[in-house]
């Protein structure tokens, strides 16, 4: 029996609500995850971020790394800041269409890591929203990360952790890397939490699928690894890329996402158009992607 279609992967702080929930009943859903990050703009000027950065600019982008530098600070600071009691009253006002996901902040104390987890809880929050590009950490790096990892592995919560570039000064795959999948897995050889590879590494405006074959081989040596179809949609529904989640990792491990609203010119009827249309999946397949897999994952 379907499950409904769910989107694992949205951003209704980014516009009205009301024409969030308006596109929700065109396209059918049955729910979706509201997704934010908790993060600062002044973190590009920690040292170890700078260092870390630096080291990866050459030649031309060397030379520009303090406009880079600016433009990061520029397009963190101007992004919606929702908290997550913001998200939690947003469930508690509409229990049936939203899972409240919330986020952490990524370079602070472990003491205010903690504090903030168990805020979480509180608030009956089911997952976290990682972002290794706006929160500006590496996860193999990052204790926090590990210490992420730990909670929701021991309560169940479910990470949806950016993969690929972002907008703004992280469409430069260089500045972006920290969202490369490979560095999950020095991580997750020690943590089982389940984890949701948003983009499947594939998302960038200019080199798109640019790290889709490291998230093949995070997804494929970690069961308790997912990935969802947001922001790449109609380059992971391609024949080959298909054949290749189906052969190594199993379509019983893609989720539903469409990133709406802040994928420009996109919306959610058409990604799930692009799934019901898609010629290279079975209907039973179709059904697994746009609901099946989110229902079991999430508990519903």
């Amino acid at each position: 029996m379907s499950s409904g279609i769910i989107d694992s992967h949205t951003h209704p702080f980014s516009c009205p609500l009301n024409l969030f929930l308006e596109e929700m009943e065109r396209a059918k859903l049955r729910c979706c995850v509201p997704l934010f990050s908790i993060r600062n703009p002044s973190d590009i000027d920690r040292p170890d971020v700078r260092k870390r950065i630096s080291s990866r600019l050459q030649g031309d982008l060397s030379r520009m790394q303090e406009r880079i530098f600016e433009g990061i600070r520029g397009y963190i600071g101007s992004l919606a800041n929702p908290t997550n009691k913001d998200v939690a009253d947003l469930a508690k006002r509409y229990p049936d269409k939203f899972v409240p996901f919330g986020s952490v902040y990524m370079n602070g104390s472990e003491e205010q890591l903690e504090e903030q987890l168990k805020e979480g809880e509180r608030l009956g929050l089911r997952g976290l929203k990682l972002l290794p590009t706006l929160q500006l950490f590496n996860p193999s790096e990052s204790r926090n990360f590990e210490k992420v990892c730990e909670w929701c592995e021991k309560k169940r919560w479910v990470i949806m952790y950016h993969t690929g570039c972002d907008p703004g000064p992280f469409e430069i795959p260089e500045v972006a890397e920290d969202a490369n999948p490979r560095y999950l897995v020095s991580v997750l050889e020690r943590y089982s939490p389940r984890i949701v590879l948003a983009h499947f590494g594939a998302y960038s405006a200019y080199h798109m699928g640019l790290w889709f074959d490291e998230a093949i081989t995070v997804a494929k040596k970690f069961d308790y690894v997912y990935a969802d179809t947001s922001a790449a949609v109609s380059f992971i529904l391609m024949e080959r890329n298909l054949k290749r989640i189906r052969a190594e990792v199993g379509l019983d491990r893609l989720l539903f996402g469409t990133d709406f609203p802040v994928v420009g010119g996109s919306d959610i009827v058409s990604g799930v158009n692009a799934v019901s249309s898609c010629r290279y999946l079975s209907e039973g397949e179709k059904a697994v992607v746009l609901g099946e897999n989110a229902a079991r994952l999430l508990s519903l």
